[in-house]
């Protein structure tokens, strides 16, 4: 008999020596360090990632430099702040018409910046009956996105941020699909 051009007395004598053995023991050897090498790397990421977490902030700070995030961070808190009402209404008095696409994919602090300079005043204004479509200084907000485009999760944009801006929106009765 004949297999793949090896006789079966040649692959019985070979199959069961020392060598296959080898083989077997470096295939098991081989496949353990492979393993051993994933969770390494694994581990390798997560510790550079957190390393760059710790430490980015204050590499740019020495260098002058920032980010969008902390931009964004920074002026969500500041919103907070003691002034941030006012910070808001001069926010809103240069840019009294905003436009945000892709709204499902906004993260807290961008939609703390949004409901802080527009949201909450505009639906004060709506609660008051003080909202006056005809005056020129009342804000315009308009919030385009759809959750089942949802896509930056990785960014800390999601879907909740969304359903509750749109809540929040809808309680004022001033949403339009």
């Amino acid at each position: 008999l004949k297999k793949d051009g090896f006789n079966a007395d040649w692959m019985h004598a070979h199959l069961n020596s020392s060598h296959t053995q080898n083989v077997m023991d470096f295939v098991q050897i081989r496949s353990e360090l492979s393993n051993s090498l994933k969770r390494a790397q694994s581990h390798l990421h997560h510790h550079i990632s957190v390393y760059v977490r710790e430490h980015l902030p204050n590499l740019l700070a020495e260098l002058n430099e920032t980010t969008f995030s902390a931009q964004m961070h920074s002026l969500a808190k500041a919103l907070e702040g003691e002034s941030g009402q006012a910070l808001a209404q001069q926010i809103r008095h240069r840019y009294p018409i905003a436009l945000v696409d892709e709204f499902q994919d906004t993260n807290s602090d961008q939609d703390q910046v949004i409901e802080l300079v527009y949201r909450q005043p505009i639906q004060q204004a709506i609660t008051n009956k003080q909202f006056n479509l005809s005056d020129p200084d009342t804000p315009c907000l308009i919030l385009v996105g759809d959750p089942k485009q949802a896509i930056y999760g990785f960014r800390g944009g999601g879907i909740h941020t969304y359903l509750s801006a749109k809540e929040q929106v809808d309680q004022s009765g001033s949403i339009h699909e």
